[in-house]
Parts: C-alpha cells; structure tokens; sequence
C-alpha cells in the first residue's frame, strides 16, 4: 500500500490545486445561537420573523421542501416563540448550544475550487461536528456546537493565515 502512494502521491499532488485566501479575507465567530426545525407549512410565519428582526440581527435560513431550518440568536426565542404560538406551529426540532463561524471572502472567492471541502476538511480533521452551513455571495457561514466555537475559530483562521 505505501508503495503504491509513492508511486500515484505526484499525481494525486497535482489533481488538487492549493486554495489561497485574498487579503480581506476574515474570520468572525458569533455565539449563542440556536437552531429550529419548522414544517415547511411555517412558511408565512417565517417572513413574519424576518420582518421583525432588526438589521444587524442574526437570522440564517434554509427553506427545503419538507422543513425550514431556522438559526438566530437566543434573544429572539421569547419573539418567535410567540409567533409559533400565533401561528399555530409546533417546531419538529430545537438545537441550543450553538455558534456561527463566518469566513467572509472576496468576490472572486467561488472561483475557488474546493473552498467548502478544504474548510470542511480541516474542520472535521480537528474534530468539530457542522450543523449547519450558510453561504452568500462573499460570506461562508459554518454553524457548530458552541463548546467547539474557539477550535474551529483557530483552524479558520490558520486556513486563512496559511495562504
């Protein structure tokens, strides 16, 4: 087997082409979050949420067919426990205990090939689960237990100095 991997570790060397992170690149943790599974029947409930969230207020967001996955910050339990009461809707799941490690990045950044993998990589290599992850145009947004907050806060910002 070691032999082997001699022989095809130039190969493989090549097919992966490093990334590297632009200047302007950051790292920013936010903590005390948690998570809320809704049936994806909660649409309307939902925007009625976002419309009440104030601009620099936490709210991550995953509609799929079956659920809608909800990520915000504690604060907020109290408001939208209220309008799931109003609504009438029971959540399927709850997840405390979280934080948010946001890598903002460059326009140019998805260009990247393997972005997601080399930062899901590294992180599952220092033994830190993902719930969840969020992405935009220029942030990518990996949602994890809050006890793991400031090891994955390191390995995201070793990627990010190694470049």
């Amino acid at each position: 087997v070691l032999k082997a991997l001699k022989v095809y570790s130039a190969e493989i060397e090549q097919s992966f082409k490093p990334v590297f992170f632009e200047k302007g690149s950051e790292v920013r943790l936010i903590s005390n979050l948690l998570e809320l599974t809704l049936p994806s029947t909660s649409k309307p409930m939902v925007q009625v949420v976002c419309d009440q969230m104030k601009g620099n207020d936490l709210i991550l967001m995953t509609l799929g067919p079956q659920e809608i996955s909800l990520v915000t910050e504690k604060k907020h339990y109290a408001l939208i426990e209220n309008l799931l009461k109003d609504h009438a809707v029971i959540p399927l799941a709850r997840t405390d205990g979280l934080a948010a490690v946001t890598l903002t990045l460059t326009h140019n950044a998805y260009d990247l090939l393997g972005l997601f993998y080399l930062i899901s990589r590294a992180l599952n290599w220092a033994a830190i689960p993902i719930v969840e992850i969020f992405s935009t145009y220029t942030e990518l947004t990996f949602v994890i237990y809050e006890k793991d907050s400031l090891a994955a806060m390191k390995v995201m910002k070793d990627l990010v100095n190694a470049s």
